[in-house]
């Protein structure tokens, strides 16, 4: 099955009998396979950066054991959003999807609060070319929620990652950034994208891996 060449990367790589219905929802208060990867800015105090398997400040895909080095400014191709909260105390992990629910809720809220290990923000759904795997990009933090409104004006299209540098009195840390992609890619087959969405658009109500992984917060900044 041939994969099609996309070369306008700054208009609509995907068609919209794929994406299906509208693309972009509202965020509201917000600013695949159950082994999908995703995507993570690995900033100095990450367990990746920290270990030196990844530089700091680099991007990384991050699927169970396998960690790979994306880049300072890997391009991704935006495909979807949904809501996500995490509470990942106790070394597990709870999911909620729903922002209505009282899980969902309770999760934000406790969120506001320093080392409470819960985050919330969009997750998004992502294709990588450069290694041609699927992954979700979780804007889960008040920083990271910044740039929700730059990810979702590209639902459908090519997107480049970056990041800046943020500091107050007492802390720096990286952000990221979502800007225009320049570079043409090879998009999915249409097979492998409709498979993705379904997935990534029919989460489970409630979901708790095994174990916290490296996206467990400190803090919401």
């Amino acid at each position: 099955m041939k994969h099609e060449r996309n070369k306008m990367t700054n208009e609509l790589a995907v068609p919209a009998d794929i994406l299906g219905g509208e693309p972009v929802k509202e965020l509201g208060a917000l600013g695949a396979t159950s082994y999908l990867g995703r995507i993570q800015l690995c900033g100095a105090k990450s367990k990746a950066a920290g270990s030196g398997d990844i530089p700091v400040n680099h991007y990384a895909y991050i699927n169970g054991d396998r960690i790979v080095d994306l880049t300072k400014n890997p391009d991704v191709l935006i495909l979807a959003w949904r809501p996500l909260a995490l509470d990942m105390n106790d070394g597990k992990v709870v999911s909620a999807y729903d922002q209505e629910s009282d899980s969902f809720k309770d999760i934000a809220r406790r969120a506001a609060t320093a080392n409470s290990m819960c985050t919330f923000g969009p997750q998004y759904l992502v294709y990588i070319p450069a290694i041609e795997e699927f992954a979700s990009f979780h804007l889960g933090s008040t920083s990271a929620r910044r740039q929700a409104e730059s990810a979702h004006s590209r639902i459908g299209k090519w997107a480049n990652l970056g990041h800046k540098m943020v500091e107050t009195e007492k802390w720096t840390w990286a952000v990221p950034t979502i800007g225009d992609c320049q570079t043409p890619h090879t998009l999915p087959t249409k097979e492998q994208m409709q498979e993705q969405l379904e997935s990534f658009r029919n989460p489970p109500v409630e979901k708790t891996p095994e174990a916290a992984g490296d996206d467990a917060p400190t803090r919401d900044r």
